[in-house]
């Protein structure tokens, strides 16, 4: 799922880096017995027909073939930047977590310092936003007063320092992670800032001049509206202070290669690295103790942001945190603060046209991915709505996708034994994870407030900053979940070898216990084989069945992966979502390469459901056409040009509506539907990837 860059950079400047949280060994929660749908939720098997354009052959373009129509009649609505099955999906699971919100907040029998006590309160406070206007800006003084008295350098590395486990964002922020060379071992991660916007690119391309004009008018709007004089010239400052930490960061493709930010130093190292910085004072000051060794994901980086640190402007830092505070804290804001905001992460950034209701943006406030409400919110999710049999039904088909990987490692060709061996032996070690989590992160001393909506945004982020730090001396329960269960999503964690499929995705159109096997193979089955296969990607191929990263691989093998990889990557950073904008290959490549991985073996495992008997045919399609419509049908997307643009230079994946291209380079799709040579997405068969 993609959540707009406002709510994501809102949620880490109060919440900080995301990480695993302790949690306490309870038992899973009782889940609903619901009767399975007696019909698909789509058309007569699971896909629906009329949303097909059949005047468009499927070689030509598969994906407006399979969702032609659906394109031409849909209109993204006002309050949202994209719309699409998996997001109707994600509508669908958010109107089920507010109803569950709204009954805590009206639950006047719910026990003090109960779960339920703590999401309804929440819940009320973040929704009474007259209390909001009336408490104007007084509840964010302390954080501007001490940015106020801020005179020296060493005085704002101590307040960076301190502020960990408090709201804003900080140049240099103490996380915990793991170390990837020891089982089990977490350490101090040192991480630079990001650049407000997201993209470094909105900062260094002459392309992007009109957002920066338009950024800086808001931030000079902003610092009005928080009562701050010469907001324009500090506007200006801010900018340029924002442009200089988007020169050191580094592109977005070359933070995805784990092996290069597996730097691992000492103390005195870390002083030498990044010189100016009284690292043992300033560790300690986090709450991360006296730790022997750090993580240093970026040298470079840390040593620039260091140097920019203790070298730039104090008076452009301090207008620089007063803005970004300002910025993260508007939902608890006066109404002009939280429009404004909106005005310019939302319609211009994102190309939303109105703000997303209150309602939408509590639930990720109360319960988005790390915070500390985020399993209360999910259990009681699990209850409403999760089927009985949901668990056990995905974990069969699951385990069909496992043993279709594996039985595909065995008998690839061009991997070496000894590599073969390796591979097999890390798919046999993963941990496979559906629905909910076997034991649920506790809240235990975390207090909420009705009233007190700032207040409860600190003492979250304080608790939260807590329990991670307690990771250092406690490894977290590998059992838990790292995403709320309410979110339409998978993931693959390379650190525990697991892969994890949260509740709300395990429903239409993803998996519809109703709908033609053909079609929830092509649909769930490909997003399975999707996760498995990131555990093999370009990033995931350097872990070992136990997370730690070293290379497992022949050189020769590793020769060849790499020459495959490089021809998808090119294939996939060809095509133009956007006139003269064009798919980053190397940003995505290890999503194209799950995408392709997992459609293949979604395939096989669909094959080896039937037993060996032949597929119907049902109103005129054969099993694998359905398949690939399915595929086809899951992908079916549209958003904004502002929010294509932005994905373009910060996500991962593909635009959704380049996905089902991946077809190309499976020979089952070709013979499906008769493809052949002239066809626009026609390859040859020595220039279709083949990988696993």
């Amino acid at each position: 799922m993609k959540i707009s860059v406002l709510a994501l950079a809102l949620t880490l400047a109060i919440a900080g880096c995301q990480q695993p949280a302790a949690a306490a060994a309870a038992a899973v929660t009782p889940v609903s017995a619901k009767a399975a749908p007696d019909k698909p939720e789509n058309g007569a098997w699971g896909v629906g027909l009329a949303n097909m354009d059949t005047a468009i052959k499927p070689g030509d373009d598969f994906y407006s073939y399979v969702n032609g129509k659906w394109n031409q009649r849909t209109e993204i609505p006002a309050d949202k930047v994209e719309v699409g099955g998996l997001a109707s999906l994600q509508d669908k699971a958010l109107q089920q977590t507010r109803a569950l919100l709204e009954a805590a907040a009206a639950d006047t029998n719910a026990a003090a310092g109960s779960e339920v006590k703590k999401l309804g309160d929440w819940y009320a406070t973040y929704m009474d936003e007259a209390a909001l206007d009336k408490a104007g800006f007084a509840p964010i003084k302390p954080e501007l007063d001490a940015i106020d008295a801020l005179s020296t350098h060493q005085q704002l590395i101590d307040l960076f320092a301190r502020s960990h486990g408090g709201i804003g964002l900080r140049a240099i922020t103490v996380a915990v992670d793991a170390d990837r060379n020891m089982v089990g071992k977490m350490r101090p991660s040192i991480e630079t800032s990001t650049v407000v916007l997201g993209a470094r690119e909105f900062y260094l391309e002459p392309a992007y001049a009109p957002l920066r004009q338009a950024q800086q008018a808001h931030i000079a709007r902003m610092l009005k509206l928080g009562g701050f004089d010469d907001a324009e010239a500090r506007a200006r400052r801010i900018q340029d202070l924002e442009t200089r930490i988007a020169r050191l960061t580094l592109p977005a493709a070359e933070l995805r290669d784990d092996t290069k930010k597996n730097n691992v130093v000492t103390v005195a190292e870390l002083a030498k690295m990044a010189p100016g910085i009284d690292w043992p004072k300033y560790l300690a000051a986090t709450g991360a103790g006296a730790p022997d060794k750090v993580i240093v994901p970026t040298p470079a980086s840390l040593k620039d942001m260091a140097t920019l640190v203790t070298t730039h402007s104090l008076e452009a830092w301090k207008d620089y945190l007063r803005y970004t505070t300002l910025v993260a804290v508007a939902k608890y804001l006066p109404k002009p603060a939280r429009d404004e905001v909106f005005a310019f992460y939302g319609r211009q950034l994102a190309g939303q046209q109105v703000p997303s209701p209150r309602w939408h943006d509590a639930i990720f406030d109360i319960g988005g991915q790390g915070l500390p409400l985020s399993d209360p919110l999910s259990k009681l999710y699990v209850e409403r709505y999760v089927a009985a049999d949901a668990r056990p039904k995905a974990k069969a088909m699951i385990d069909n996708l496992v043993a279709a990987f594996d039985a595909r490692l065995a008998n690839l060709e061009w991997m070496a034994p000894e590599t073969r061996a390796g591979a097999r032996e890390k798919l046999a070690k993963v941990s496979l994870k559906a629905i909910y989590p076997d034991v649920w992160n506790t809240t235990d001393g975390l207090e909420v407030v009705r009233g007190d909506a700032l207040g409860n945004a600190r003492r979250a982020a304080a608790f939260r900053h807590k329990v991670q730090m307690k990771q250092l001396q406690v490894y977290p329960d590998r059992r838990q979940f790292l995403q709320p269960v309410f979110l339409v999503n998978a993931y693959a964690n390379t650190i525990w070898n697991e892969i994890v499929f949260l509740a709300a995705i395990v429903q239409p159109p993803a998996f519809d216990p109703a709908a033609d096997d053909a079609v929830n193979y092509g649909a769930m089955g490909a997003i399975i084989g999707h996760e498995i296969s990131h555990l093999f990607d370009d990033k995931g191929r350097n872990s070992d069945g136990d997370g730690l990263l070293r290379d497992w691989w022949t050189a020769q093998d590793a020769q060849r992966f790499t020459a495959a990889t490089r021809r998808l990557q090119d294939q996939v950073g060809a095509y133009e979502p956007l006139p003269g904008k064009r798919v980053n290959g190397a940003l995505t490549l290890g999503e194209s390469i799950a995408d392709l991985a997992g459609l293949v073996v979604a395939h096989d495992a669909y094959k080896r459901s039937l037993g060996g008997k032949q597929a119907p045919v049902l109103d005129g399609f054969t099993g694998d056409q359905r398949f690939f419509l399915a595929y086809g049908q899951a992908w079916r997307w549209k958003g904004r040009d502002a929010t294509v643009d932005r994905l373009l230079k910060t996500d991962p994946h593909p635009p959704s509506a380049i996905r089902p291209n991946t077809v190309r380079n499976v020979d089952a799709w070709y013979q499906a539907f008769d493809v052949q040579p002239g066809d626009k997405l026609y390859l040859k068969p020595e220039d279709r990837v083949r990988l696993w």
